[in-house]
């Protein structure tokens, strides 16, 4: 092979090792090239990340904040005004408002935040639908109403909103546009199926709505419609312990009337009974008796509707006036006997006057339907308990079939009050036991 040959085959050697190198810098090239955008969509997703975190972040606080002060601000209109404050300055939105409804289609603003400051919630405010009777236009409605809404919207601002009558207090466009207000998020307030108000965040055209924006709008709208629906069950509690202290007063004031008039007028008819029986010794006795017992029930009835201690209480001790009450039903028809055992000591007024009135219904019904002939009365005073015995040798009764009156209720729930144990014992044609017992332990003194 000449020299010339070697040298051409040698050049085209090294031809192609110089195609081979140029392509493999190309790939290289564009694998480097590769390499450059993967690192920027990665710098990007991170970049992305940490917007995220940061702003998760800044949710997270807001959310945070919100339900602190929903655990200790009391007042409804502050809560929401901070709700609003603290989801725009989230947003960075120059203006944030809230619109109730007060009927299907129609609403006004009760308060906004706006120029760095809350404004409204029972306070004078400028903002243009303040007044009630704002119609809304059809795209914030839902089936025709707003009250059935249930999705949020995000709209540019709307011009058709406008009075039902009359016309704004100032221009609504000049004001929207002095805040910069352009786009809206426009969320509802939704209870059970009822759509009871709106929370509008607006920004300017500039920007827009991010997704985690709208989820945040979406949370702390649902923490406004907590606080509201606590408020109202707040609201309902309270009537509903007003309602029954009510009944509670009612049931305390027919006791007390029971207590004084009917068994006062019961003892009366018995010792005028005695008056006109033939066979009594001394009935104009028996006719002062009821005179002063008469008078005696008047006084009493008058002070038990002021909701006094029974007047015999004021006069004596429970021992004493006891002692009195049975002797008041003393006739020759009727043999009573009171006793009381161990060493008396004062009881509080609520449960003294339970007590008494125990007694009193008690041997009232010895009277009126026991027709008994003897009556026995013991009060124990022991250490760790008092017990209040009342025995009749009446017709009785079988508990199982008998109908309580208001008198046997009215002791269970006298019994009830003082934390005492009621026992009413009875049998036809074998008179009727009644026992009180008073833990000490239990009473408070």
């Amino acid at each position: 092979m000449s020299k010339q040959a070697q040298n051409e085959r040698l050049i085209q050697k090294l031809r192609k090792r110089i195609a081979r190198l140029e392509q493999e810098n190309r790939q290289c090239q564009i694998v480097q090239q590769e390499m450059c955008e993967e690192q920027k969509r990665v710098q990007k997703l991170a970049k992305a990340a940490q917007e995220r975190a940061a702003e998760m972040t800044k949710a997270n606080d807001a959310l945070r904040r919100s339900v602190n002060v929903l655990a200790t601000e009391s007042n409804l209109n502050q809560f929401i005004g901070h709700v609003l404050r603290v989801t725009a300055e989230q947003f960075d939105a120059p203006l944030a408002e809230y619109w109730q409804v007060t009927n299907p289609n129609i609403g006004q603003v009760v308060g906004w935040w706006g120029h760095n400051q809350i404004h409204g919630f029972g306070e004078e405010h400028n903002h243009p639908a303040k007044a009630p009777g704002v119609r809304f236009p059809p795209h914030m409605l839902e089936n025709g109403q707003l009250s059935t809404r249930r999705t949020h919207f995000v709209s540019p601002f709307d011009h058709s909103v406008e009075p039902i009558q009359g016309e704004f207090p100032c221009d609504p466009q000049a004001w929207y546009r002095a805040y910069d207000a352009y786009w809206q998020l426009n969320l509802p307030l939704v209870i059970g199926e009822i759509c009871f108000g709106v929370i509008i965040f607006w920004l300017p055209s500039a920007r827009s709505f991010t997704k985690q924006q709208v989820e945040l709008g979406y949370a702390l709208a649902q923490q406004i419609t907590l606080a509201i629906r606590l408020c109202q069950l707040a609201d309902e509690a309270k009537q509903e312990a007003e309602q029954a202290a009510i009944l509670q007063e009612r049931n305390r004031i027919a006791r007390e009337i029971h207590d004084t008039l009917a068994q006062c007028l019961t003892g009366i008819i018995i010792q005028l009974q005695a008056a006109t029986d033939s066979h009594t010794a001394n009935p104009l006795n028996h006719i002062a008796i009821a005179t002063e017992m008469a008078k005696s029930g008047l006084t009493e009835a008058r002070r038990s509707v002021r909701a006094l201690r029974p007047q015999v209480l004021e006069a004596a001790s429970l021992d004493a006036a006891l002692v009195q009450l049975v002797s008041q039903i003393q006739s020759d028809r009727l043999h009573s006997n009171c006793r009381i055992l161990g060493t008396p000591y004062t009881l509080p007024v609520e449960v003294e006057s339970n007590l008494l009135r125990i007694a009193q219904e008690a041997l009232t019904n010895c009277i009126r339907h026991a027709k008994a002939t003897q009556v026995k009365l013991d009060l124990v005073y022991q250490p760790e308990q008092v017990t209040l015995c009342i025995k009749d040798n009446g017709c009785g009764f079988s508990p199982s079939l008998t109908t309580q009156g208001y008198g046997l209720v009215g002791m269970w729930e006298r019994a009830r009050a003082i934390t005492a144990n009621l026992t009413i014992t009875s049998q036809p044609n074998e008179g009727t036991d009644v026992v009180v017992i008073l833990s000490i332990s239990q009473v408070d003194t």
